[in-house]
């Protein structure tokens, strides 16, 4: 059995409480996979979420312009993976998703 290091999670956030947790977890699931597909690794994901949280806290006139390139990656990455997540959800709106560093 292959072991899974988990350092990120992803959670559906607003969604209808009649939403089966099994849906949920695919569509959690989906994110993240789709989150993996745009960084190149679940290993990106976690460096490019470290980074995104350490730059939330700087000054605007501190950030370069790779910090500006992650935040623009950071952006369409998270658009792309909501739409395949959602894909086969109908009404969508109001929900969002939450990816947070899981500590070791």
């Amino acid at each position: 059995m292959e072991t899974v290091d988990i350092r990120y999670s992803v959670s559906l956030r607003d969604h209808p409480e009649n939403l089966r947790a099994g849906d949920r977890v695919t569509i959690e699931t989906r994110y993240a996979a789709e989150l993996a597909r745009a960084f190149g690794s679940p290993e990106n994901v976690v460096a490019a979420l470290d980074t995104m949280e350490l730059l939330e806290s700087s000054p605007p006139e501190v950030l370069t312009q790779g910090d500006l390139s992650l935040v623009k990656q950071w952006s369409k990455a998270s658009a792309a993976a909501r739409q395949a997540a959602l894909r086969e959800v109908g009404d969508a709106d109001g929900w969002h998703f939450e990816v947070e560093r899981v500590p070791f």
